[in-house]
């Protein structure tokens, strides 16, 4: 493989990486649940919050207590993608660990520019989708679920904790340390071509 190609997609797998890493965190973080629900949303219940996170986790099933039927296959529905992103994270760490023995045993410079320039593309693409997140949220979510199970009513307890503020904060906070991240490499990039 030429040097050049080694160095696009390496910074590619790892651009994704500086992405959905910080994404991912924030899924499995209950804190964070609770932050933002504080602010952007209709009610607050630690209680709940802290039951959904862990059920995304993989700790304890959802149930019928706080939830209807369709909320629960929903919140179902997003666990399987949850896991699906795991997986797709895995993939790319063990991708990007091939490509740091290939750049280790041919003595090549990581590429920390491309990769900085890679991400930042990709964060710019995203930060476009907050100009209108309202259309955004709609085709995330018809590209990712084959139902309309994730239609609510607005008086629904699921609508009520995960408002589309929410997830908009949600959008911005993982953009924003990504942002931060890919800094870091840029700032790093500069350092290691002296």
């Amino acid at each position: 493989m030429k040097r050049n190609s080694l160095d696009y997609i390496t910074a590619f797998i790892t651009s994704l990486l500086i992405f959905l890493l910080p994404l991912f965190s924030l899924i499995y973080s209950y804190n964070f649940h609770v932050f933002l629900s504080k602010y952007f949303s209709n009610t607050q219940n630690k209680f709940i919050l802290r039951h959904i996170v862990r059920f995304f986790r993989g700790e304890i099933d959802i149930n019928n207590v706080f939830f209807t039927e369709q909320a629960i296959k929903h919140l179902q529905d997003v666990k399987i993608l949850i896991i699906r992103l795991q997986a797709f994270i895995f993939i790319l760490f063990v991708l990007l660990i091939i490509l740091i023995i290939i750049y280790e045993r041919h003595r090549i410079k990581f590429p920390f520019r491309k990769t900085s320039i890679f991400s930042f593309i990709i964060i710019g693409i995203f930060s476009l989708s907050l100009l209108s997140f309202k259309n955004f949220f709609t085709y995330f979510h018809k590209s990712l679920f084959s139902n309309k199970l994730w239609l609510f009513p607005n008086d629904a307890l699921i609508v009520n904790l995960y408002t589309q503020d929410f997830f908009k904060w949600f959008l911005i906070t993982s953009l924003v340390i990504s942002l931060l991240l890919s800094l870091i490499m840029f700032i790093f990039s500069k350092e290691n071509s002296k």
